[in-house]
């Protein structure tokens, strides 16, 4: 980083602002092939930059803000070009606004475009990637522009909430363009989607005979992609009771029925999501005691063959109010039979527009254990600290070929 800067407080008593602005330096690499020498450019000039802008209007009801952001790059080495976008931007508005007089009930939601530049082959490969896979073959509203210098679009987000009382709710709907992209000054997991929840619940805050305070609620939702196929669906619920003696215990639930899966083949054509259930719960111990400790599982299920299981851990300790310590031991196994592997071209796979696309089954097991420390000294001066030595295993077997898309239908090979 050769020089960044942060601002933040208010303008003109009732704006709040922040800005960020950051300048990160070109790196080389030094070459060295059977003795010729060379540097290479491997990271150019690049500015990063963040507004943010925000007002509550009187009397405190709603409230209206903007945010933009930009990335630029200066390219010393033209083939760098190639691998990185040479800007991006965003711009986007949010703002809230209460329903009622005791601001129970709120509506909030957030609008913005984006836009990424860079050489057509660059472009090119954003399109491809994973968070778009423009290039699906059997996607009737995707497509790749292969001589595009630049890819735009857009998302939003708005939701219903009840806050405040005993009964709570909890709704929304988003929408995400395929050529929404705000990687480089931001995450995103993927685009072209449209989503929605319905949900809510009680929650019960006076202690009775058993039980101190409790919370119930559910939920529906559903995703769909931009050719309107149901990639995600079903129905969750959940609860947390604490008990007298201040020992808790949660739960959820959650069932989905069959979907497509337009992310499994990799950027290729639909296959499907066979029905699953979830089941998770956990026990925790009294946290204001010295020792605590906590015990958690869960497993979702599709199929003998396809069907995941935790157990997780946790012993806390606490020898004076400035000081704790935790561990928490973890085992995952992992059963699948469509572990992506690869893609290869071949002619006379012509049910799967001209490719093999090659899965196996995966038998995955993994060990952790986080380790945390908490150490107050001084109300300015701490120390925290946490490791997580993990080990990880998987077995590949059972190679098989999607047979054909929008389905669970596969080709299992012999050899």
């Amino acid at each position: 980083i050769l020089g960044a800067a942060k601002l933040t407080g208010k303008v003109a008593g009732s704006w709040n602002v922040g800005l960020l602005s950051a300048v990160t330096r070109r790196e080389m690499a030094h070459i060295d092939s059977a003795g010729l020498q060379r540097q290479v450019e491997v990271e150019p000039l690049t500015y990063y930059g963040v507004a943010r802008l925000q007002k509550e209007f009187p009397p405190g009801r709603p409230g209206l803000g903007g945010m933009a952001t930009l990335g630029a790059r200066d390219f010393d080495d033209p083939a760098l070009r190639d691998q990185l976008n040479s800007t991006s931007t965003f711009a986007g508005v949010d703002g809230w606004t209460f329903l009622d007089r005791d601001k129970e009930w709120v509506v909030t939601g957030w609008l913005g475009g984006s836009q990424v530049r860079g050489t057509t082959a660059r472009i090119t490969a954003v399109q491809q990637d994973s968070r778009h896979y423009l290039q699906r073959p059997d996607a009737q509203r995707l497509g790749v522009d292969p001589d595009a210098t630049s890819l735009s679009g857009w998302g939003g987000r708005l939701y219903l909430n009840k806050q405040r009382g005993n009964w709570f709710s909890n709704s929304a709907v988003g929408v995400m363009s395929p050529g929404f992209d705000v990687h480089d000054v931001g995450f995103m997991s993927r685009t072209g989607f449209l989503n929605a929840h319905v949900g809510g619940g009680r929650q019960w805050t006076e202690a009775g005979k058993i039980l101190r305070r409790s919370e119930l609620g559910g939920a529906v939702f559903r995703n769909w992609n931009w050719d309107g196929d149901v990639t995600w669906t079903g129905a969750f619920q959940f609860g947390w009771l604490q008990f007298l003696n201040y020992y808790n215990v949660n739960w959820s639930l959650a069932y989905n029925p069959e979907t497509v899966n337009d992310r499994r083949t990799r950027g290729g054509p639909l296959t499907l999501n066979m029905p699953g259930y979830q089941v998770d719960l956990g026990v925790n111990s009294d946290s204001r005691k010295a020792w605590t400790w906590g015990l958690s599982g869960g497993t979702y299920v599709r199929s003998a063959e396809d069907r995941n299981a935790y157990v997780n851990a946790l012993i806390g300790f606490r020898p004076a109010p400035n000081l704790s310590l935790t561990f928490e031991p973890g085992l995952f196994v992992n059963r699948t039979p469509t572990q992506y592997i690869g893609a290869w071209a071949d002619s006379t796979a012509t049910a799967t527009f001209d490719q093999r696309y090659i899965f196996a089954s995966l038998h995955q097991t993994e060990l952790s254990g986080g380790m945390r420390l908490d150490w107050t000294f001084t109300p300015k001066l701490s120390l925290q600290l946490y490791v997580q030595p993990l080990v990880s295993s998987g077995d590949y077997g059972y190679f098989r070929g999607l047979a054909r898309p929008r389905s669970n239908d596969y080709d299992v090979y012999d050899d």
